[in-house]
């Protein structure tokens, strides 16, 4: 099995149009596992060339970690932040 760790530092290089962030972290004890690391996180949201999708409980993470309580700000405040994503 590969663990999220592998994953984001086999990717870290990596750059892409759009990147889909996946930090579905929600429980009562506000762990948010890797999401704790701020260098893990920054790699993670500064590989979109386009467009970043992140998705997870945004109020627990932004509890946690500076840099998301200021990307989660910036987002509001630029009316980028949402509960669902349309499809097309």
């Amino acid at each position: 099995m590969v663990g999220s760790h592998y994953r984001i530092d086999f990717c870290a290089g990596e750059e892409n149009d759009i990147i889909i962030l996946s930090l579905v972290r929600s429980n009562e004890e506000d762990n948010c596992g890797f999401v704790a690391e701020e260098n893990r996180i920054c790699v993670s949201m500064s590989r979109a060339r386009l467009g970043l999708y992140v998705i997870g409980n945004m109020d627990m993470l932004a509890r946690k970690s500076r840099m998301l309580t200021h990307s989660c700000y910036s987002a509001h405040s630029w009316d980028q932040m949402g509960k669902s994503c349309p499809l097309y």
